[in-house]
């Protein structure tokens, strides 16, 4: 009788359930140095494109991205409005950014084509204006959603701070 009681209580989803203990978190490990390392805004950034938005122009809807630029001190976040994709476009935006913030001595991205692209094209010390400039650019592993988590986080935030903003309207290119 009491080994059919156990047997019976122990397949018991419901007392499985109000019985159950939370597993243990695993340890986390110390954060990179580009996180704690004392260093001014924007020195060491993360980067990536969220969107595209839909835009109402005189010839129609067209799309437009925003280029987050996350700075791992201080957590500050810089927005750049982008026109297309392209490697010569993401130079004028980077371009933007380092008047207004500086050179940053590393940046993280992920994988995407145009970063590679501009990659290339940024660090050759004759083409550009940030080549020799000790900049290091970090990549996130390929296909490891987590390894941009700390400008991903942001882009979410982002996203739902312009959802609750606009709705679902149109934007003007003034605005």
């Amino acid at each position: 009788m009491k080994g059919q009681i156990k047997r019976t209580i122990s397949s018991c989803m419901a007392w499985k359930r109000w019985k159950a203990k939370p597993f243990k978190l695993p340890l986390m490990p110390s954060l990179p140095e580009s996180r704690v390392m004392r260093s001014r805004s924007f020195e060491q950034v993360g980067l990536d494109y969220l969107g595209p938005l839909s835009i109402k122009s005189p010839t129609g809807v067209i799309k437009r991205w925003i280029a987050l630029f996350t700075c791992f001190t201080t957590r500050a976040v810089h927005l750049e409005l982008v026109e297309d994709l392209s490697a010569e476009n993401f130079s004028h935006i980077m371009r933007r950014f380092v008047a207004r913030r500086g050179y940053p001595k590393l940046i993280l991205s992920d994988n995407a084509s145009q970063f590679q692209l501009v990659f290339k094209k940024i660090m050759d010390e004759k083409a550009n204006f940030l080549g020799g400039k000790g900049m290091i650019w970090r990549n996130t592993i390929p296909r490891a959603p987590w390894g941009g988590g700390v400008y991903k986080r942001f882009i979410g935030l982002t996203k739902e701070a312009l959802r609750k903003a606009i709705g679902r309207k149109l934007l003007t290119k003034r605005k």
